[in-house]
Order: C-alpha cells, then sequence, then structure tokens
C-alpha cells in the first residue's frame, strides 16, 4: 500500500499512467511488473528526460525573477531618477566634506564619496548618449545609398513608426488635458448649481469669473494650443542628431589629445562623458517648462498679489455658501488643479524627452529589438523534436519572450516611467511564462487521462 501511494505521487508528477511502472522500497532496483517491460523502460528514459526538462525549466525561471530582481534595482537608477538623486547625494557629500576638518578622514571620506558620486553620475548620462548614436547610427545606415537612400523602403518604414509611437506618446497628452478640461467643466456646474443662493449682482460677478477661468482653460490647453506648443517641441529638436555627432566627435577629436599622454587623454574623455542630447536642449527645455507654468499661473496662482482666476473665483464663494458646500467645490478645485499638474509634466517632462528620443530614431531600434526577440523565440521553437515539444516551447519560452519586449514598448509608448517599465515588461513576462507553464501542464494531463483510458479499454 505504502509502494502504491509513493509509485501514484512520482507518477502525479511526471505525467506517467500509474500502471505503467511500480517501484519495489528497500534500494532495490526497479522491477518492471508490466507486461511489456521494454515499453516500460523507454518510458521511464521519458522520465528522466523530463525531469532533466524539469530542471532546465526551473533554472530558467530562476535567471528570469533573478533578472526581474536586478531589472527592479536597476529601476532606481533610471535615468531621470538616477540623476536627480546622484546629484543630491554628490551635494550632499561636497557639503559635509566642506563641515569636515582639513586633512581629517571624514573629509578624505566624504571628498572621495563625492567623487565616486561625479564618476558614476557621468559614466551613467554617457550611457544615454551610446542609445542615442546606436539610434542615430541606424537611422543613418537604412538613409545610406546601400539601402535606396532617403526615398528607401526603410527610411519610409521608420518614419511611419516614429508616427505611430509620438502619435501614441501625444494621446496620453491630449487624453489628461481632456481630463482636466472636464474637471473644471464639473467645478464650474458644481457653482452654477447655487446660484440662487447669490444676489443677482453677486451673481454678475461670479458669472464673469467663471467666464475668465473658462476662457483661461481653453487659452492656455485647449486641443489648438496644445498643437502649437508641440509643433514648437518639435522645431527645438530639429538637428538633434547632427549637434549629437557633433559633440561626440569634438569629444574624440585628435586637437584634444595632441601632446597629451595616454592617462592624461583618458582623463579628458572620463571628465567629459555626459548626455550630450539632454544637455543640448537643456536650456530650451526649460524656457518651454516656463511658457506652459506662465499659462497656469493665469489660472491658479495662490500669490495674493497675482492670484489666479480660479483664486478669485473660490474667493467670491468663499463665507458665502455653507461650509460643507464650500468644502466640496474646494475640493473639486483642488481636484482640477491636481489634474492639470499631472498634464503639465506629461507634456514638459515625460512627452519632452520621448519627443527627444523618437527626434533620434529610437522607435525603429525598438521595433528591431521586438523582431529580433521573436526570431529568438522561434529559434528556440524550431529546435523542438516534436509537435508536443514545440507547443511546449511556444508556450513557456516564445510567448513569454515576445511578451516581455511588447509590454516594454507599450509602456515606453504611453511615457511610463522608464524604470517602471523595465519592472512591470519583466513581471509580465513572468506572468505570461507562469500561464503558459499552467496550460502546458494541463495540456500533459489531459493527454495523459486520454492515453490512461485507451489503455484501460486495451
Amino acid at each position: 500500500m505504502v509502494n502504491n501511494i509513493s509509485q501514484n505521487n512520482i507518477n502525479s508528477r511526471f505525467f506517467l499512467p500509474q500502471s505503467t511502472v511500480k517501484s519495489i522500497a528497500g534500494g532495490e532496483k526497479n522491477v518492471y511488473l508490466s507486461s511489456n517491460p521494454p515499453q516500460d523502460s523507454v518510458e521511464i528514459s521519458q522520465q528522466n528526460k523530463k525531469q532533466k526538462k524539469g530542471l532546465v525549466g526551473w533554472i530558467i525561471g530562476a535567471s528570469a525573477a533573478t533578472l526581474v530582481g536586478v531589472t527592479a534595482i536597476l529601476s532606481i537608477v533610471s535615468p531621470k531618477l538616477f540623476s536627480k538623486n546622484i546629484t543630491k547625494l554628490k551635494a550632499y557629500f561636497e557639503k559635509q566634506a566642506d563641515k569636515a576638518l582639513s586633512n581629517s578622514r571624514t573629509k578624505k571620506f566624504y571628498t572621495k564619496a563625492k567623487d565616486v558620486t561625479d564618476w558614476t553620475l557621468r559614466k551613467f548620462d554617457f550611457a544615454n548618449t551610446i542609445n542615442n548614436l546606436k539610434d542615430i547610427g541606424y537611422a543613418r545606415l537604412c538613409k545610406s545609398k546601400i539601402f535606396g537612400g532617403e526615398k528607401s523602403f526603410l527610411v519610409k518604414t521608420n518614419r511611419k513608426i516614429t508616427d505611430f509611437f509620438n502619435g501614441i506618446a501625444k494621446s496620453t497628452v491630449y487624453r489628461t488635458y481632456h481630463r482636466t478640461n472636464s474637471k473644471y467643466n464639473h467645478l464650474i456646474d458644481a457653482i452654477k448649481a447655487h446660484k440662487s443662493s447669490f444676489s443677482p449682482s453677486d451673481w454678475a460677478k461670479i458669472e464673469k469669473n467663471i467666464t475668465e477661468l473658462q476662457n483661461s482653460v481653453n487659452n492656455g490647453f485647449s486641443d489648438i494650443a496644445i498643437a502649437n506648443r508641440i509643433r514648437e517641441q518639435k522645431a527645438i529638436m530639429e538637428g538633434l542628431d547632427e549637434k549629437v555627432l557633433s559633440e561626440t566627435k569634438n569629444l574624440f577629436a585628435r586637437k584634444n589629445y595632441s601632446g597629451r599622454s595616454i592617462r592624461e587623454g583618458a582623463s579628458h574623455v572620463d571628465k567629459n562623458l555626459r548626455f550630450f542630447s539632454q544637455e543640448i536642449i537643456a536650456a530650451d527645455k526649460q524656457r518651454y517648462g516656463k511658457s506652459v507654468e506662465e499659462l497656469k499661473k493665469v489660472i491658479s496662482n495662490q500669490d495674493e498679489k497675482a492670484p489666479g482666476k480660479l483664486q478669485e473665483l473660490l474667493g467670491r464663494l468663499e463665507g458665502k455658501l455653507p461650509k460643507d458646500e464650500y468644502d466640496l467645490i474646494l475640493k473639486k478645485a483642488n481636484d482640477a488643479e491636481k489634474s492639470m499638474n499631472k498634464a503639465m509634466h506629461n507634456e514638459t517632462e515625460k512627452y519632452f524627452d520621448k519627443h527627444r528620443d523618437l527626434s533620434l530614431g529610437s522607435a525603429p531600434t525598438d521595433i528591431v529589438t521586438i523582431v529580433g526577440s521573436s526570431v529568438i523565440a522561434g529559434a528556440v521553437i524550431a529546435r523542438a523534436k516534436d509537435k508536443d515539444e514545440r507547443i511546449s516551447k511556444t508556450l513557456t519560452k516564445g510567448i513569454p519572450i515576445i511578451g516581455t519586449i511588447g509590454t516594454s514598448l507599450l509602456l515606453s509608448a504611453n511615457m511610463v516611467a522608464g524604470s517602471k517599465a523595465i519592472v512591470y515588461s519583466g513581471i509580465a513576462g513572468l506572468a505570461i511564462s507562469k500561464i503558459g507553464g499552467l496550460i502546458d501542464f494541463a495540456r500533459h494531463k489531459s493527454y495523459e487521462k486520454k492515453l490512461n483510458k485507451a489503455q484501460q479499454k486495451a
């Protein structure tokens, strides 16, 4: 009885029919009680192979889990977040070094720590430049005479891919502003519901404020206004690829190294590793952000000397309505302002940076990445020995590879922060792999049940 229970557990784990093999306890070799020992021997061999495949699967799964863990850690050092935090850390170390006594161990420690953070920041910034150069290089290759020049199929395809990704990113900007406009409309409707609480003269003043608020919102954040600002962004990005190449060539120009030793030349390169594309348009980005901020101040500004239209309107309502009613209106006003801040951040930060990368050719190389991943997945599946193994590899390896990259691209196109995109796409890949594994497991169990029934009938 003990042997049967033990064998049932083994069979259920490795998908073998319970009637196929029985094991004798006590360390003896397996005794085949089936009427067809050679077939059983084959099945045991298959069982061993499945055990090995299971081990490989666990290794792959553990590797994937490790990858997600590493990418989660790397997410902390995403370009924008990393640069911001490491700069703060560098300033802190510098401040502590200045406070410390001259030639003290503390001063030496903080000075060294500042140098390390500065070195790390430069390397990370230049990694972004390398990524830009990769995109620019691919775009230049597609425009070369080898592929037909400026009017080649590849160039046209790249342009369509870029327009597609840019369209998705732009729609996110428009969508968040539409949400903001909707919140302001709900706020105004809530205020108008209290018309009867005011005298005709007071309400006339409130209506004037409402009209001014609506006009300010429309002037700053209507579809036409947004489209005009996006065209301004496009003008800023014009010729950026040439400028990045020029900065890179200048970094490695021979004139910078003539008369210098190898150590001095290496030191020059190390001190000038920067995120060129970000640096080149930094002043334009700052100016652009300020212009959008000025539009916001017309709508909402807490400065008592120059209050925004929203504050003027709320000032006419405060003290004239019951406190609970006024608090509800104030809550709607705060919600509308938060939505506006988010929409502005999407436009001036997320989309601006996305627009920069797209103008350098990031979208086509992303597609090349997913195509390459699909080829890898296809190669893995093609190595399968039979139809059953092909299905298993498709479910557990092929689809997860494509799913991971596809998720990353989708998140990127929707301007989800790079750090989050890495983590989310990794989690998505693991989830798809797990689901595929469960489907594959259920498929094998179903097959084994059918096989058992067929053997019982025989």
